[in-house]
């Protein structure tokens, strides 16, 4: 089985599966937040961590592991009657893609390795692999389980070094990399980094080419004071009951809730194996996504969150709330959101070819 590494908030046990982060893993967390923009450390250092971290142990998936709790919960196979993400580009950032998986294999585009400035993106901690999977895995095992786009293809950007750490610097390269190379979708499951204007200012680029960043909440179970951005969606986690994990962040900042407890993703190494965290939430809501824009692709990103947030569940508090957002996601109440909307706004501004930015 696949364990996970988890913020986790004192006087309060982690979730099942799941070790407690370590010391110096919170505390360069922490010193990202606290520093904030402008200081040298917190953009070039080495110090954010991914939403959870992955290790790889042999799993053995169930029978039937195509109808995976979360891939029913969100609707997915409804969806998949309308359209599967074919011709939608996501990029994943994160620590590389296992290209070999048979759940990915002749689907992952070339991508780039951004902090080495180098086209190997071998997957450094296995991560980045249980992201892609739980975004666009496709169809191919029948003992594996799908992402939510399952035809949709994946670019992967490699920013992290062989801890699975990152820096601001290369998230915010990769986003402009991932935006000029035509990607619609841009998931980055990396704690904090959405609050850095550098991150907000690259969202805003990929916006204004028809793009749409996507990011976890976090997995300390606290309570932030972040505004929302227009530009990014922010995903909190919700479990097998629709409920709140207590270690899934919450504040104004969420868009939207999706499931990140349990989940059954492709590992790193040809395997398959159970998640947990918002660094996996985060890349089902870019599977909707997808799903959203092969099915309408002239649709703007302001129109597609509007769709996305307007159709998802109600949990908790009516209305928007910290914990869940405007709601959890429904992949097939977002396809019919978006055709209403399209039918009702049908000469929307298409999204702006704009020339690329010179890659510094």
């Amino acid at each position: 089985m696949i364990t996970t590494t988890t913020c986790s908030t004192p006087g309060r046990s982690a979730p099942s599966q799941a070790t407690r982060f370590g010391a110096l893993g919170l505390l360069t967390l922490l010193s990202t937040l606290l520093l904030g923009p402008g200081v040298s450390p917190s953009d070039d250092g080495l110090t954010i961590a991914p939403a959870e971290q992955a290790t790889d142990q042999m799993f053995t998936a169930p029978a039937g592991a195509l109808q995976a709790w979360h891939l029913k919960r969100v609707q997915a196979p409804e969806a998949w009657a309308a359209t599967t993400g074919v011709g939608v580009t996501i990029a994943i950032i994160d620590s590389g893609i296992d290209a070999q998986h048979p759940d990915l294999k002749g689907r992952v585009l070339p991508g780039w390795n951004v902090l080495e400035d180098q086209p190997d993106t071998t997957d450094a901690t296995g991560h980045g692999t249980a992201v892609a999977g739980a975004a666009a895995a496709g169809f191919s095992q029948a003992q594996g389980a799908a992402g939510v786009a399952a035809g949709a293809r994946i670019l992967p950007l490699k920013v992290t070094n062989g801890t699975g750490h990152t820096s601001i610097n290369a998230v915010v390269k990769a986003i402009y990399r991932a935006a000029d190379q035509g990607a619609r979708v841009v998931n980055v499951s990396f704690e904090v980094v959405a609050s850095h204007p550098a991150v907000l200012r690259a969202a805003l680029y990929l916006q204004e080419r028809g793009g749409v960043l996507v990011v976890p909440s976090g997995n300390r179970g606290e309570r932030l004071t972040l505004a929302p951005s227009p530009a990014v969606i922010t995903v909190a986690a919700t479990d097998q009951d629709d409920e709140h994990p207590r270690w899934s962040t919450q504040g104004a900042h969420v868009s939207v809730s999706a499931p990140g407890k349990d989940l059954l993703v492709a590992v790193r190494g040809g395997r398959h194996g159970t998640v947990t965290g918002t660094s996996y939430a985060s890349p089902l809501v870019a599977g909707v996504l997808a799903l959203m824009i092969a099915a309408h692709p002239e649709a703007t990103p302001q129109q597609l969150r509007q769709a996305l947030e307007s159709s998802a569940l109600d949990l908790g508090e009516p209305g928007h709330d910290p914990a869940f957002g405007h709601g959890r996601i429904d992949a097939q109440a977002a396809l019919r959101a978006l055709a209403q909307q399209r039918q009702a706004q049908p000469q929307a501004a298409q999204p702006n070819p704009a020339a690329p930015r010179a890659q510094s």
